[in-house]
C-alpha cells in the first residue's frame, strides 16, 4: 500500500509524523496570532509573536514588560508540562501566564489562563482557589485570558512596574 510521497524520489517522501509536526506548528502559530490580534484590539498595539530568530525565546508573545506568555493549541491537555516549559523559558523574575486555545471558543479572552498563585496575586488577582502543581511544587490558579489582561492593565504595565518586581 502506497504511503504517500514521491515514488521515484524517496527524499520527497514525508512521514505522517512530519505532517503532524508541521500541522502542530501551524496550529500553534495560528493561536499565537489570535492572541496578538486580541491584545492589539485591547489596546496593546506593540504586541508581537516572539519568533525563533529573535534569540532566546523567553515567551511566545511579547507584550507586557516582565510577563512571559506561553500559548498552547493542543487537542489533548498537558498543563503540567506546559507550566514547566513556561517557567524554564521565562526570564528570571518574569511573571508566567500559560493559556490554551479552547476548541469552539473563538474569543481569546475566554481561553483558560493559568499562572503561579504568587504571580496572580502580584498583579492584583484574588479570590481564586489555588491548586498544586506537583511537578513545580508550587500553587497555581486558573482564570481567563481576559481577566489576566484586566489585571495587567490595572497594574500600570506601561510604567514598567512589572519588570521591577522582586522575587
Amino acid at each position: 500500500m502506497w504511503q504517500g510521497g514521491h515514488p521515484a524520489n524517496p527524499s520527497l517522501t514525508s512521514t505522517s509524523s512530519d505532517m503532524s509536526g508541521a500541522a502542530s506548528r501551524n496550529r500553534g502559530a495560528n493561536a499565537e496570532r489570535a492572541v496578538v490580534n486580541y491584545l492589539k484590539a485591547e489596546g496593546w498595539l506593540h504586541a508581537r509573536r516572539v519568533l525563533a530568530g529573535d534569540g532566546h525565546q523567553h515567551s511566545d508573545i511579547e507584550c507586557w514588560a516582565g510577563i512571559s506568555i506561553e500559548i498552547k493549541d493542543r487537542t489533548s491537555s498537558s498543563w503540567p508540562s506546559w507550566r514547566e516549559q513556561a517557567v524554564e523559558q521565562a526570564r528570571p523574575g518574569d511573571l508566567i501566564v500559560v493559556t490554551r486555545r479552547t476548541r469552539g471558543t473563538p474569543d481569546v479572552g475566554q481561553w483558560p489562563a493559568q499562572m503561579p498563585q504568587r504571580d496572580y496575586i502580584w498583579i492584583g488577582g484574588k479570590g481564586l482557589l489555588p491548586f498544586p502543581c506537583p511537578r513545580l511544587k508550587e500553587l497555581w490558579v486558573e482564570t481567563t485570558f481576559a481577566n489576566v489582561c484586566t489585571l495587567v492593565r490595572a497594574t500600570g504595565e506601561e510604567n514598567d512596574a512589572l519588570r521591577r518586581r522582586t522575587t
